[in-house]
C-alpha cells in the first residue's frame, strides 16, 4: 500500500482555527503569499514547512492533504511517466 498526496486542506484548517493566513505566516516565520500559495494548491509544502503548520495548527502533518491510497504499481508508473 502506498499513499498519493492530493488537495491540499489548509484553508479548511485555518477556517477552523480562526487564524488569518498572515497570522499563521507570521507564526512559522513565511510569507503571506507562501501560506496562499500552499492554501490553494499552487506549491507543495515542503516537510519542514508541513511540521510546523501542523505544530501552529495543532494537528497531524497528513492531515494538510488529502491522501490517496494507491498500489505500490500505480504509484511506480505515476513516477516513470513523469520522468519521459
Amino acid at each position: 500500500m502506498a499513499f498519493k498526496v492530493g488537495r491540499c486542506l489548509l484553508l479548511q484548517h485555518l477556517t477552523n482555527s480562526e487564524l488569518t493566513q498572515q497570522e499563521l505566516a507570521d507564526r512559522v516565520g513565511m510569507t503571506k503569499q507562501q501560506v496562499n500559495n500552499y492554501a490553494h494548491n499552487r506549491g507543495v509544502m515542503t516537510l519542514e514547512n508541513a511540521i510546523n503548520i501542523a505544530s501552529v495548527l495543532g494537528c497531524p502533518v497528513e492531515k494538510l492533504y488529502e491522501l490517496e491510497v494507491v498500489s505500490v504499481d500505480a504509484l511506480k508508473k505515476g513516477r516513470s511517466s513523469r520522468r519521459e
